[in-house]
């Protein structure tokens, strides 16, 4: 996270979108891995877009059946001192 797009830039909390933390949301059967990821403000209402399958039987996610979800983002959370805070799924 950067207030300067050239330069600046530090890693937010590893875990600030990590899915096993999304309560009531992740779970292995739906959601066990997550990919591109992407944040969008629509209407005022901030939404997180990204593809994810359940766990495949052979355990590997590139065998899985991957699914579009749009996850309404309503829990704030603070960032980097100086930045602006972000919205991130229940948890």
């Amino acid at each position: 996270m950067s207030q300067n797009p050239a330069a600046g830039w530090a890693q937010v909390d590893v875990d600030a979108l990590l899915q096993t933390k999304w309560e009531g949301l992740y779970r292995d059967e739906t959601i066990y891995h997550v990919a591109t990821p992407a944040l969008y403000q629509i209407g005022g209402k901030w939404f997180l877009y990204a593809q994810a399958c359940p766990l495949p039987a052979n355990g590997n996610y590139i065998d899985g059946h991957w699914d579009l979800w749009c996850v309404s983002c309503d829990r704030l959370m603070a960032t980097l001192p100086g930045c602006e805070s972000i919205y991130v799924p229940p948890g």
